[in-house]
């Protein structure tokens, strides 16, 4: 995978950053572990600019979380609930842990958005 990933870097620079980092949110076993520090490495080397490598893997990681965010927005609050609590197996979260961390972000606001990011 990390030949794959650094040949795509290489070959569609910035547009290969933003693309990669929006799968990774969306499809798990894309780790951006691996995406950010091979176009770290190409921008070190001289081959992409370093500011533009980190607006391209902010832009692809924001672009990534949108689906989520409109899914759970459609959902909404109780409707997650419910599905955490018919299917938390498989969803691998109970209605408790929703309930806890809805409580907690209300707290915590955008902050907590911010430093999770």
């Amino acid at each position: 995978m990390a030949d794959w990933i650094t040949g795509f870097i290489e070959t569609h620079g910035y547009w290969a950053i933003a693309a990669l980092m929006a799968l990774e949110n969306v499809l798990p076993p894309i780790p951006s572990e691996l995406i950010m520090p091979f176009a770290g490495f190409h921008a070190a080397q001289g081959a992409l600019d370093p500011a533009l490598v980190v607006a391209a893997g902010a832009a692809g990681s924001l672009a990534g979380t949108l689906p989520w965010y409109w899914l759970g927005q459609r959902l909404g609050q109780r409707r997650l609930e419910h599905l955490a609590e018919r299917h938390g197996r498989w969803l691998t979260v109970s209605r408790d842990e929703v309930e806890r961390a809805t409580r907690w972000f209300e707290r915590h606001d955008a902050r907590a958005v911010f430093g999770g990011r």
